[in-house]
């Protein structure tokens, strides 16, 4: 069990790294399945790739704003380019997977869009650091040690945002952290945040809830949450309680071309998450950028270092983007 003094005592970079690890998530997850028959619009003759990797019919003409309930018939989620991303639009739940590519030690590199034509675009095709693939999955609470948890009650699907680490000469924690998530019409919400294990002694607890995404996601867009996560982080002696703010802005659109193919209307939520002072804890902010494509939610993220206050910045921590599951 890891002490609350040691936990403390522990500089403030861990700190910052456990807050980068948390937003991870807030790429959401693609409607990138196996056994695909397409992968861009040119491969199909109606023109058009459905995220599902099915080509649309060639005599689709049904309105996709009156398909239904497309949170859970992902199949009926057909874009319709109108700059709007409504929840039935950002289909999320259990069972979905998605490859990344993933630069962190970025170097040379902006979190701005060239805007230069008059129109929007951003390259993150070849970003300059180290880079690798990676799977990115959400699961079923069902049967995990965190189902009955009164919190999680109504949560649709958790994912895992890697291994948090703590350690000074030695290792002091070490674990797999998830993130447990709610979709519904209103917003995608982050509720909470535990250890893949029981005995790793994390089960922290976020009280409101916090509003990742706010449907719909249109331009000019703000929604802010105060919120408090409260409970044992690494085995502590004593629960947490740790105030966070969390603001976002959709505040650009344009185009986005990444190694799974191009987009061409993407939107920006430009996200601001600063960590308030408190017993043990130390005051952090950091920025993170998600692009958002109609069906396919996050088609690429932007992750700040420590200490980014404007809106756009060069001090790139990592660079996400949505790859081909053959890549």
């Amino acid at each position: 069990m890891v002490s609350y003094t040691t936990i403390q005592s522990a500089s403030v970079k861990i700190g910052v790294l456990a807050m980068v690890l948390w937003l991870y998530p807030l790429s959401g997850c693609e409607n990138q399945l196996q056994g695909r028959d397409c992968n861009f619009d040119a491969d199909c003759a109606s023109g058009e790739c459905l995220p599902t990797g099915v080509c649309s019919p060639l005599d689709d003409t049904d309105d996709p704003a009156d398909s239904g309930d497309t949170d859970t018939d992902v199949d009926g989620c057909v874009p319709n380019h109108d700059g709007i991303i409504t929840a039935a639009e950002t289909p999320i739940q259990a069972g979905f997977e998605a490859k990344f590519r993933v630069t962190k030690n970025v170097t040379d590199f902006s979190s701005a869009p060239d805007c230069t034509s008059g129109s929007c675009s951003w390259d993150l095709v070849d970003v300059p650091g180290t880079t690798k693939n990676e799977m990115f999955t959400t699961k079923s609470l069902s049967g995990t040690w965190f189902e009955d948890i009164d919190a999680f009650a109504h949560a649709t699907h958790y994912t895992s945002v890697g291994m948090f680490k703590l350690n000074m000469v030695v290792d002091l924690c070490s674990q797999e952290q998830l993130a447990i998530y709610r979709k519904d019409d209103d917003a995608l919400w982050l509720l909470g945040m535990v250890s893949s294990e029981k005995d790793g002694g994390t089960q922290l607890i976020y009280n409101p809830p916090v509003d990742i995404l706010r449907f719909p996601i249109e331009a000019g867009k703000t929604w802010s949450t105060n919120t408090t996560a409260s409970g044992p982080l690494c085995g502590s002696w004593v629960d947490y309680d740790i105030d966070q703010t969390y603001t976002s802005t959709v505040d650009k659109d344009g185009s986005l071309e990444t190694p799974y193919g191009d987009f061409p209307e993407v939107q920006r939520v430009n996200t601001l998450v600063e960590r308030h002072i408190g017993v043990g804890v130390m005051p952090a902010l950091m920025r993170t950028h998600t692009l958002m494509a109609e069906c396919f939610t996050s088609v690429g993220v932007i992750l700040s270092e420590e200490g980014v206050e404007n809106a756009d910045f060069d001090d790139v921590l990592e660079v996400r983007r949505l790859t081909l599951l053959t890549d």
